[in-house]
């Protein structure tokens, strides 16, 4: 006998997060990013793709600040110095 009923919430997988696109479109060679997703403990590299820089991250729901690292030099982009995922 099949039940056709919903799955309950407990049967469903734990949330494993959000991805996150991160982009950097403002120069440079080599281009890293740092965030308080991890408390600052981690450096993760964009990959370049033309003039642009990015990374896609699988982060909790929440939010964070960052900064990037371009050539060696800690740069911000003021506009977006943290977002809401």
């Amino acid at each position: 006998m099949w039940q056709n009923e919903p799955p309950v919430a407990g049967d469903l997988p734990a949330e494993q997060g959000i991805p996150t696109l991160i982009t950097w479109n403002h120069g440079g060679n080599v281009v890293a990013v740092e965030g308080s997703w991890d408390s600052w403990t981690s450096r993760k590299m964009l990959q370049r793709s033309g003039k642009d820089h990015s990374i896609l991250l699988v982060l909790p729901s929440g939010i964070y600040h960052y900064k990037f690292i371009v050539d060696g030099v800690q740069r911000y982009i003021p506009s977006r110095s943290s977002f809401c995922s």
